[in-house]
């Protein structure tokens, strides 16, 4: 079959392959079109071609594809005046500022990229979201919809309140995106910016984020202490995992679809939300678990409010303890973990960061932090997606370090302009 094939520079050539090729060969296939690149994405209506054939990724005769080539890892970052800036994590320099955010402009929350590293969504608190290009940084569409009808009696008239938009996020595929945000509900969208589905959540919030499954069939929607497992793309809520006696703050997937939850006590259930385990803390310790994620094939990773982490084997059974810190009481800032869990960054509110190796269960390397570095959210640390770089922002000078895999800094960059901020930094 004859295929359209892109790249985002302009370049388009027609192919002819047999849609038996695997993805991967298909993919070696275009160096001989489009050159050598570090890292090759191919996309067919904003969806990444991933793995299996060409006709199982549904390629027809005369499809447009796109090819997307990363010459560098990038970093976006955001500052809550509206200013998403645009970097190279390697030389630390600054690719470009994103265009004006007119639906923003009082006061933005939240940046994100999107798997394939082609697009920006971000979310701020007049109702919206804004997806940008990355190539070009002009804004590509508006996710509005985040609003509700108020009847006034007195004037017997209906006015529409917009509510802030706390959080976004692209499927592991590209193919949707979730926005989150008052008054209790999340909307999911395709990658043309079409709503597909409304989804009412069963709590009181304004404040929603999300966590995906392996796959963009199922979608983990998390609100303040309560969370619920959605199917997104058909808008049917699976199980509602939280009640008033047991709730979780952070929630995660492992590869199988296992559902993690953290709070007072870690939880772990099946993909249908049938519980499979629960531990809890100490009766000594009242702050609880703050972070969590699957390491390994069944192994689960665990940090509480005092830093100390534990592994938990498939059973529920605590196998190691440890603890980074020299101090007897460190207080938990910034906890995050790599995609596949092997990797774990604690920030003590005190100052100071210790970078671990869950795997074998070794502490990698201490780093140097300014007291009271972002404790408000883990918005602040960022792993990329394969591990191997960490980027640790500090608000006190908009600065942000990158480090390899083992702890040895990389880069350092913030904006030229003191005014301009940085409030959140995500790595691709």
């Amino acid at each position: 079959m004859k295929l359209h094939v892109s790249g985002l520079s302009g370049t388009c050539k027609e192919i002819e392959v047999d849609g038996s090729v695997a993805v991967t060969d298909f993919k070696v296939l275009l160096a001989d079109f489009f050159g050598p690149a570090r890292c090759r994405k191919v996309l067919l209506d904003g969806r990444e071609l991933v793995r299996g054939s060409l006709d199982d990724c549904g390629v027809k005769e005369g499809s447009q594809l796109t090819v997307v080539d990363i010459q560098m890892q990038m970093a976006v970052t955001a500052h809550i005046t509206g200013k998403v800036m645009l970097w190279d994590v390697e030389s630390g320099q600054c690719l470009k500022v994103l265009g004006d955010h007119t639906n923003m402009a009082d006061m933005l929350y939240y940046a994100t990229l999107s798997p394939d590293g082609t697009r920006i969504g971000t979310v701020g608190e007049e109702g919206a979201a804004c997806i940008f290009s990355v190539d070009t940084g002009e804004l590509l569409f508006t996710l509005a919809g985040h609003q509700q009808e108020v009847y006034h009696k007195k004037t017997k008239s209906t006015k529409i309140l917009y509510s802030r938009v706390r959080h976004i996020s692209f499927s592991p595929d590209g193919s949707l995106i979730a926005t989150g945000g008052g008054p209790n509900c999340a909307k999911i969208w395709n990658a043309s910016g079409e709503q597909m589905q409304h989804l009412e959540l069963p709590f009181e919030c304004f404040h929603t984020a999300f966590s995906w499954g392996p796959s963009d069939s199922t979608m983990l929607a998390t609100a303040s202490m309560d969370c619920t497992l959605w199917e997104p793309r058909s808008g049917k809520m699976l199980a509602k995992l939280s009640d008033q006696s047991q709730r979780y703050s952070r929630v995660a997937f492992s590869e199988d679809s296992r559902v993690l939850g953290v709070g007072l006590e870690v939880t772990v259930w099946d993909r249908n939300g049938e519980k499979i385990w629960t531990i809890q803390e100490p009766t000594e310790a009242t702050t609880g678990f703050r972070s969590a994620a699957f390491c390994g094939d069944s192994d689960v990773a665990v940090i509480d409010s005092r830093c100390r982490v534990q592994i938990i084997n498939a059973a529920g059974k605590l196998m190691q303890s440890f603890s980074g810190f020299t101090l007897e009481e460190p207080k938990l800032s910034i906890s995050t973990f790599t995609r596949d869990g092997k990797k774990l960054l604690a920030v003590n509110r005190e100052g100071g960061a210790v970078l671990w190796d869950l795997e074998a269960s070794e502490k990698l390397a201490d780093i140097e932090t300014a007291s009271d570095i972002n404790t408000q959210t883990d918005w602040g640390a960022s792993f990329s997606a394969d591990g191997s770089r960490l980027a640790l922002l500090n608000p006190t000078d908009s600065s942000v370090r990158v480090f390899d895999g083992s702890g040895v800094l990389v880069s350092r960059f913030q904006p030229e302009n003191a005014c301009d901020g940085i409030d959140c930094i995500q790595l691709e």
